[in-house]
């Protein structure tokens, strides 16, 4: 037997390696991978989503729950204001006419300038907020002024904005500490103008209720508007439905008079 030479090794090592055929069916490990980068992709976007959504929800659910509660309210508010007008319908007194809210805004408007007269010259007490305050003593009663000038407003709007707040009785109440059991309501509405209204204070823990009845109203002058609260005459209640809650109590009138 004949044995042939074996070839350089130098030979070898300069010959291709044989890369091994794909298998049927099998990708190529680049294009796998890119398919997996891109699922990878669409997963985190899904979830970024579902979070995005389930954010929503909660805010919803928040947003919802409010405003059904707001409903509530005010649907509670709707059946209390309800029982308070037909209780207001019961009362008999003698109806204002516009001819004595327009004799009373005249007086009122001499009062409130001479007023403004005698504390022009009555140095303030101090200023808080802005506000300057200015008190005297006259006749045995304290008669006080606050004033504030409000830069930037027309009067107008001041004027707009005051009426609206002191004919919503709501709102008027929350102008007084809760323990004092506020309750006002609107007796009659003369006109646009011209709104008489009911005041009661029932302090739990007193044995007097005081009552105020009064004409809210406003009026125009050549130096502005001016919204007066001026106190009425309670005789002219015929009957009076809050007593029903005020058995036992001795009940004292205030007389209003502000602008």
């Amino acid at each position: 037997m004949t044995l042939e030479p074996l070839e350089d090794l130098e030979s070898l090592d300069e010959m291709e390696p044989i890369e091994p055929l794909p298998l049927v069916g099998e990708e190529e490990p680049t294009s796998r991978e890119k398919r997996l980068l891109q699922l990878a992709r669409v997963r985190k976007a899904l979830y970024e989503e579902n979070e995005s959504l389930r954010d929503r929800e909660m805010i919803f659910a928040k947003a919802y729950g409010s405003l059904q509660h707001l409903v509530d309210v005010h649907a509670e508010d709707d059946k209390e204001d309800s029982a308070i007008s037909k209780r207001t319908q019961l009362m008999v007194w003698r109806k204002f006419k516009i001819e004595e809210c327009l004799d009373i805004n005249r007086v009122a408007y001499g009062q409130i300038m001479a007023d403004i007269e005698k504390h022009r010259h009555k140095p303030h007490k101090g200023t808080t907020l802005g506000w300057t305050d200015r008190r005297r003593l006259e006749d045995g009663a304290m008669r006080y002024c606050f004033s504030k000038f409000f830069a930037n407003r027309a009067s107008s709007e001041l004027a707009e904005n005051t009426w609206q707040l002191a004919t919503d009785t709501k709102r008027a109440c929350r102008f007084f500490s809760v323990f004092l059991n506020v309750d006002v309501h609107i007796v009659q509405h003369v006109d646009m103008n011209n709104v008489v209204c009911m005041r009661t204070v029932n302090q739990a823990d007193h044995d007097v209720v005081i009552k105020s009845l009064y004409l809210l109203t406003r009026f125009e002058t050549e130096k502005g508007i001016i919204i007066l609260v001026h106190g009425l005459d309670p005789s002219r209640l015929e009957d009076d439905f809050t007593t029903l809650a005020m058995v036992g109590k001795a009940e004292v009138w205030e007389n209003d008079f502000r602008w």
